[in-house]
């Protein structure tokens, strides 16, 4: 299911909104499921269910050299075995699954800042997940249970691009400002603070 709504192409402020709802039901469902403190395993969810919603938005300024774009997910991603190993989870969320999560972006087109063909692209993100279990949540106690943290990264960056018989574009960026501590679904930890210096062209 899926709503949509944008303004007219030819405003020099232009808006876009979209939103969806789906549903999936899953039989024997592969899902990493930890044994132990330092070892997963690929385990066979025999029923599984998932419910969700999805927002995305934009809206461009200022002649559309401003740009702000957000998007975010809701999901309940449950377990809805009556048999199997895991019938005694049922109504748990799926272990390593995020259920919510956000992001962000800004860009801003500055025209011609030295030469009429070229410009500047100032842009900045971040994100957003919600702490979410490593395991079932009604197994054990939960204020001792494995637990991703919440994550919020953010990142700024800078591309020139210069026109011509060749094109040519040098883009500066910093990922994760703050180095903060993330995780993927598996727990292991992601690099921190990365700085990057990239150099593009177009013959």
């Amino acid at each position: 299911m899926e709503f949509s709504f944008r303004s007219n192409d030819k405003t020099s402020t232009y808006w876009y909104t979209q939103i969806n709802g789906f549903l999936r039901a899953a039989n024997n469902l592969i899902a990493v499921i930890p044994n132990g403190d330092f070892f997963n395993a690929y385990e066979n969810v025999f029923a599984a269910t998932s419910i969700g919603v999805e927002w995305n938005g934009n809206i461009s300024l200022l002649q559309r050299k401003l740009s702000v774009n957000a998007n975010t997910t809701y999901q309940s991603f449950r377990n809805t075995s009556r048999d199997g190993d895991f019938q005694a989870f049922r109504g748990d969320r799926i272990p390593n699954r995020p259920f919510f999560f956000l992001n962000g972006a800004l860009n801003y087109r500055l025209d011609a800042p030295f030469r009429k063909a070229d410009n500047i692209n100032i842009f900045a993100n971040t994100r957003y997940v919600a702490p979410f279990f490593r395991t079932w949540e009604s197994a054990g106690n939960r204020e001792f249970k494995a637990e991703i943290p919440k994550q919020n990264t953010y990142g700024l960056g800078l591309t020139y691009a210069l026109s011509g018989k060749t094109r040519w574009s040098l883009t500066a960026e910093v990922q994760n400002l703050t180095d903060a501590k993330v995780f993927d679904f598996l727990g292991v930890q992601r690099p921190g603070r990365a700085f990057y210096l990239k150099l593009t062209t177009q013959l």
